[in-house]
């Protein structure tokens, strides 16, 4: 590592910093200015330089969507899943497997790989809790039954990726026609027992455990007990083969198992946030602009996916679940997004061989645009509901 990259955390820090000042002076969300700013250094900063230190910040992406899913973790709620009932538990799935298709048919109109294809609409089918809690620019949104909804449908289908990413740490999926039928099925099952494992000890077992006094010791040993419980959970389901990140969502998923310490961490917010900037600037900086230029048709079909594609499958499946329009509309804009679920699921499966460079880099970029994108969208749908679209009220008396 050359001397030049002690100085990129506090490059990518400083440059975060710079896009949140600039975001607050025009009055706009603070991560619209981290995903601006981050697109101008990948065009303004040597590549040459950025280049040099290509493993040092794919290093440091890792380690902060790391952070991001065991967040995300934590800040799962199963109670607006339970309030949800069916509505996320078939939405989510089927979201994600409809967003698999759009995939292989992309694949397929390309000539891509199907496994290729199949890949990138696992990872342009998710959406982050991290990055939606930020877009949502007025506080009542989040607590409204679109944002109840947004967190509900996008909690059930983070659990969904476990099994997922399970099957594809079979890292010869590149020969799955010649694979056993039983091991992919055993593969997505231990994924599924991981799963129910977590959301028992996270809803059952660990909210009956209280704090045995109310002094900041007792408390401060809770939170440390807390969190050693949800490493120990990302040490066992790593060594089942489950991707890294995802492990420390399930640890994260099991510390906020225990209500207070939920409650002490959360406080943290800021400093979640503080993650989730580094992380936008670090993967604008992995971004290979002059890649995209040469070749900007992957980029485009990408966008076109997430922008258009993911907002008529949210739209139209809330809808046939009868969810009212604008919920429905108002959830499939607001999850035209990808965020650090979907740059686990793509660095992943190209480091086993299984995407091109060019689907890496474009997915990478898409993480990026979609986020004024999709803030574009909202601003858009909310003029239009307030010119009177929406359904009119009836008249008093």
């Amino acid at each position: 590592m050359s001397s030049a990259s002690y100085f990129l955390p506090a490059l990518l820090m400083l440059t975060a910093a710079l896009g949140g000042a600039i975001a607050l002076k025009l009055r706009r969300p603070l991560i619209l200015g981290y995903a601006l700013v981050g697109i101008i250094l990948a065009f303004f900063v040597p590549r040459t330089f950025l280049t040099s230190n290509i493993s040092v910040l794919a290093t440091f992406a890792q380690i902060e969507a790391g952070v991001l899913l065991f967040w995300a973790g934590m800040e799962l709620r199963f109670r607006t899943i339970v309030e949800l009932k069916w509505v996320a538990i078939v939405a989510g799935p089927l979201a994600t497997v409809f967003a698999i298709i759009l995939g292989l048919v992309v694949a397929y109109r390309f000539g891509w790989q199907v496994l290729e294809g199949a890949a990138l609409g696992a990872a342009i089918g998710l959406s982050s809790t991290s990055i939606l809690s930020l877009l949502m620019t007025d506080p009542t949104e989040i607590q409204s039954p679109s944002g109840k909804m947004m967190r509900g449908v996008t909690s059930v289908q983070q659990l969904i990726l476990i099994p997922i990413a399970m099957v594809l740490a079979l890292k010869d999926l590149g020969v799955i026609a010649a694979l056993p039928p039983g091991r992919v099925a055993m593969q997505f099952g231990k994924g599924m027992l991981i799963v129910a494992a977590v959301v028992v000890l996270a809803v059952r077992v660990l909210p009956r455990i209280g704090t045995r006094g109310g002094t900041v010791r007792d408390r401060e040993l809770y939170i440390i007990t807390a969190i050693a419980c949800g490493s120990l959970t990302a040490a066992l389901t790593q060594i089942t083969g489950l991707w890294l990140p995802l492990a420390a969502f399930t640890g994260g998923i099991v510390t906020g198992g225990f209500e207070a310490a939920q409650t002490a961490i959360m406080r943290l917010l800021p400093l979640r946030n503080a993650w989730l900037a580094l992380f936008l600037v670090t993967i604008s900086a992995l971004v290979d602009p002059y890649r995209l230029i040469a070749n900007p048709w992957p980029l485009v079909t990408i966008l076109f996916l997430i922008v258009v594609g993911k907002t008529l499958i949210w739209t139209m499946l809330l809808r046939l679940l009868r969810q009212p329009f604008w919920t429905a509309a108002v959830v499939g804009i607001s999850l035209t997004q990808v965020g650090e679920f979907s740059y686990v699921v793509v660095r992943t499966v190209y480091d086993y061989g299984l995407v091109t460079i060019d689907i890496y880099n474009s997915v990478l970029a898409a993480l990026v645009l979609t986020i004024p994108s999709s803030l574009l969208l909202k601003t858009i749908l909310g003029n239009r509901r307030n010119f009177g679209i929406q359904k009119p009220q009836p008249a008093n008396g």
